[in-house]
């Protein structure tokens, strides 16, 4: 009965620190700036109150490859899949924890084994749903679309970014890139908080 009433207790306090965020003088997405910071070093307000995001339609998500050198993107499309760009010239849709651990030693995620997701200050994921359904459509479409892998002209990050901006003739080659499209795209200083899975 007691570690109920512990359990009880932390989980009030939780709901306590989530409500006073959002009526706090933070609680506001934090606009791009010139000259100052696209992407931001911390975690949001959210994450450090309730520590993982729950992903919405059109989510960026990201892993780490390689032991934490490179990143792998991919959009989260609903019901637990995320559709990726692969180095094999397939798109991929697979689920919230294939995505996190790889299917091949290629892929092989590394140590870290968490998926970080596209936010603002807030913790709101930066995401829109038309980005979840250009991601399936690409997905259905991936035999006519006739894209080649390439890890300089059509990587993960292309992918993504295609997704989000379909009309934009950007090429990506590094994340960093793709992170900063992404916080002048929406207009917000980027967050990568960690993905409840």
């Amino acid at each position: 009965m007691q570690e109920f009433r512990k359990m009880f207790t932390t989980q009030s306090i939780m709901k306590k620190i989530v409500e006073e965020m959002k009526r706090g003088s933070e609680d506001t997405p934090q606009k791009i700036e010139k000259d100052k910071p696209l992407v931001a070093k911390e975690r949001s307000q959210l994450y450090l109150a309730v520590w993982e995001v729950k992903p919405k339609k059109g989510s960026l998500l990201a892993v780490g490859l390689a032991l934490g050198v490179i990143d792998h993107t991919g959009i989260y499309v609903g019901g637990g899949y995320v559709i990726e760009q692969h180095g094999n010239d397939a798109l991929k849709k697979v689920t919230l924890e294939e995505f996190m651990r790889g299917d091949n030693e290629l892929h092989a995620r590394g140590v870290n084994f968490n998926i970080q997701i596209a936010c603002d200050n807030t913790g709101t994921p930066l995401a829109k749903k038309r980005v979840a359904k250009k991601a399936i459509e690409f997905y259905e479409d991936y035999e006519r679309r006739n894209k080649k892998y390439s890890i300089v002209f059509n990587n993960c990050h292309q992918f993504c970014w295609e997704c989000i901006a379909p009309k934009s003739d950007e090429k990506l080659l590094f994340f960093s890139t793709l992170e900063e499209l992404i916080a002048h795209h929406y207009g917000y200083v980027v967050y990568w908080d960690k993905v409840r899975v």
